[in-house]
């Protein structure tokens, strides 16, 4: 019998940064939730767990009916587990271009998921406010077919905001400014590190294109070239009973070049509702539909979860109950441990047990990581100083990375030019960092 809170069903997959399982929640009557697990061999990468965090953070402020819902952010001995909404249901990318199914998506039906996720990420941007009222400027940064969902009960998810840019008092992963989306979803300023909500909208844009045409759409990065082929390829968009004409030039207004001639998210969704007609906000659970999603459905194959390859990786799940948090430090006492921690042999392969005592303190703890750093390079007439090694050296600028104030980037500049090619690589990220 279990002894932890979860009893797992199923592993629905493994990514190159998490598994995710279904399983019963003892805590919620037994409902079936998703869970995501950050795979042990990211659990030394500090900006691996940051980022994690961050994406339960977000999507447990989002409320939106078009996002999939986190209910809670556990923490096993150092190893994040995100307890999400379970959606059965297909993606876009396998209900629009897999080959298998007998059934294929209404492209009238492809529309009006467009549409939701249109106004869910317009609320992502403009409507959820963050500790201090602020609106919080979500930006997803990886919209795709295969990030939004159909439930076999008709409601449309968007999902996986693991990518996402966000601003908000506590989120830990400042270097998620600077990481790449999905080629051929990614807008042409995402290219050269420029983040903009209009990204969202040229992500969107493809999807509808490739969606409702079965095909990718490939644009070349120069502005011309860009618009040239754009100007082409909008010509193969058409839904039966929608205006051709209006949906082309929407769709071709949405992979503009510049984001500056994008419609916002909002104008988006209005647009797509316009198109609609008298279909719009249609009722997802039509058999046209359904039977699409269960055409998907039934030919996945399906195993108990204690038969899976990564199951042994899992099974503390339901082994063992979850960490409680830590007890809250103060300033310094936070310092104090954190110097404690850092002295005992490779700390830097303990990465989780840090982040716990991080965790508890009120603001992130500088100083003892400074201290190493300054140790990267011990002066040869300094005889009585002993030098840090290369890899607690590596595992403090990762640690920094995320909270790369001025201070810190002056004492770090230094590093760029370190004969360790890993030190200097780390070194170089962080004084890229936005402060």
């Amino acid at each position: 019998m279990s002894s932890g809170r979860f009893e797992l069903v199923e592993v629905l997959g493994r990514g190159a940064f998490a598994a995710v399982v279904v399983a019963r929640d003892t805590q919620r009557q037994g409902d079936l939730v998703a869970l995501k697990v950050l795979r042990r061999g990211h659990l030394a990468n500090a900006m691996a767990i940051n980022r994690f965090r961050d994406e339960a953070r977000i999507l447990a402020t989002l409320d939106h009916a078009n996002i999939v819902r986190v209910f809670d952010l556990l923490d096993y001995d150092g190893q994040p587990v995100m307890v999400m909404e379970y959606v059965r249901g297909a993606s876009l990318e396998e209900l629009c271009l897999g080959r298998r199914q007998s059934v294929g998506l209404p492209r009238v039906a492809v529309v009006e998921v467009a549409r939701r996720v249109a106004l869910a990420l317009h609320d992502a941007y403009h409507g959820a406010l963050g500790p201090d009222g602020s609106p919080m400027r979500i930006i997803h940064r990886d919209v795709k077919p295969a990030n939004i969902m159909i439930a076999d009960i008709g409601a449309v998810k968007l999902l996986d905001f693991g990518i996402a840019k966000g601003d908000f008092q506590y989120r830990r992963a400042k270097s998620l400014y600077n990481v790449a989306g999905s080629a051929g979803y990614d807008a042409p300023e995402r290219r050269v590190g420029n983040d903009t909500p209009g990204a969202d909208v040229f992500a969107l844009g493809v999807t509808l294109f490739v969606c409702l045409t079965g095909k990718p759409m490939l644009l070349p990065a120069g502005a011309e070239a860009h618009a040239s082929a754009a100007d082409d390829l909008v010509g193969r968009v058409e839904v039966a009973h929608i205006d051709t004409a209006g949906l082309q030039r929407l769709v071709r207004q949405m992979v503009a070049f510049e984001p500056s001639e994008r419609p916002s998210m909002a104008e988006v969704a209005d647009e797509l509702g316009i198109l609609l007609g008298s279909r719009v906000g249609m009722d997802l659970t039509e058999p046209e539909v359904t039977n699409s999603v269960l055409s998907v459905l039934s030919l996945r194959t399906t195993h108990p979860a204690s038969e899976a390859s990564s199951y042994p990786q899992l099974m503390f799940l339901e082994k063992v109950e979850p960490s409680k948090p830590p007890k809250a430090l103060s300033s310094r006492e936070a310092v104090a441990a954190v110097r404690g921690f850092l002295t005992s042999d490779n700390w830097e392969e303990r990465v989780p047990e840090l982040q716990r005592l991080l965790d508890a303190s009120p603001e992130f703890v500088h100083e003892p990581f400074l201290r190493i750093i300054d140790r990267a390079v011990v002066p040869w007439w300094q005889f009585w100083a002993k030098a840090a090694r290369p890899t607690e050296v590596e595992a403090a600028l990762m640690l920094l990375c995320d909270h790369a104030t001025p201070a810190v980037v002056r004492r770090v500049r230094t590093l760029q030019g370190h004969p360790n090619q890993r030190i200097a690589a780390a070194a170089k990220f962080l004084v890229n960092q936005d402060s």
